[in-house]
């Protein structure tokens, strides 16, 4: 559970304005064995989609310095009013897609 729940983590910043690396995290993951793939992409996507919610909030407050630093189509989002739900369903999609692909890569070369 603790596995998931760093990747979690992980995913989740790397969405927000703070520094981090999920991608680098789930090799490593895989590399040393730990959790299942497909576990691991549904916490990386939860946790990454759930940082892009918050950078839509942020996106009215914030949207005139954080643009340089984070992810700007999520924060433009919220600064465009983009409808929740559509913007949900969009962004989880794309996280998922990234994600999905970055471990069929993995299992299909592998890491050293």
């Amino acid at each position: 559970i603790a596995v998931y729940g760093l990747l979690c983590l992980s995913a989740f910043l790397s969405a927000t304005l703070l520094p981090g690396s999920s991608e680098a995290v789930l090799l490593g993951l895989l590399a040393s064995g730990q959790g299942s793939p497909a576990v691991l992409v549904l916490f990386a996507t939860l946790g990454n989609a759930a940082g892009a919610v918050v950078n839509r909030g942020l996106g009215p407050l914030l949207s005139s310095w954080v643009l340089v630093v984070g992810d700007p189509l999520t924060r433009m989002a919220g600064v465009l009013r983009v409808p929740f739900g559509r913007f949900l369903g969009l962004v989880t999609i794309g996280k998922l897609a990234r994600y999905r692909l970055l471990v069929l890569a993995w299992q299909r070369w592998g890491v050293a």
